[in-house]
């Protein structure tokens, strides 16, 4: 009975202990994009990127699918009560109607901002709201109402 056991345990230890059948993603057999996803494996064409660990970066990158996007964060006001991070960059890609779509944005103290012709705009306030709208802000202000 002992014996039937070790064996057992034996085998259970070298299956469980045996090589697995994994393979790296990118090699020979490698998944091809499908029709539904044409960004699947994409390629890349350029990258470079600085970072000296002190707060301030740079990055930059284009696939071959169109997309690219780049990068350059800086450390403000450093070793102040102030100290904030901002980063400017832009980013691009086509959009399925095959136009090139490109945002710029800044991100510090004030918020995240973004640029471009592919942000929706508000329509213009019509005459009449922003004539109520100067009349509201010509009124006095109400002392009951705390600010």
């Amino acid at each position: 009975m002992i014996n039937t056991v070790a064996l057992l345990s034996s085998m259970v230890v070298l299956v469980v202990a045996r090589p697995q059948q994994y393979q790296q993603p990118g090699g020979f057999n490698a998944p091809q994009p499908s029709g539904s996803n044409p960004n699947a494996l994409a390629r890349i064409l350029t990258q470079a990127q600085e970072d000296p660990f002190d707060g301030n970066f740079n990055y930059a990158f284009s696939l071959d699918n169109g997309i690219s996007q780049n990068a350059e964060g800086r450390l403000n006001n450093k070793g102040t009560e102030q100290e904030a991070q901002s980063i400017e960059g832009s980013y691009s890609f086509t959009s399925p109607e095959g136009q090139v779509i490109t945002i710029q944005y800044i991100a510090d103290e004030g918020g995240f901002r973004a640029t471009g012709d592919a942000i929706p705009t508000p329509p213009p306030i019509p005459p009449a709201i922003a004539r109520a709208l100067d009349y509201i802000r010509s009124l006095p202000p109400d002392p009951s109402q705390k600010v």
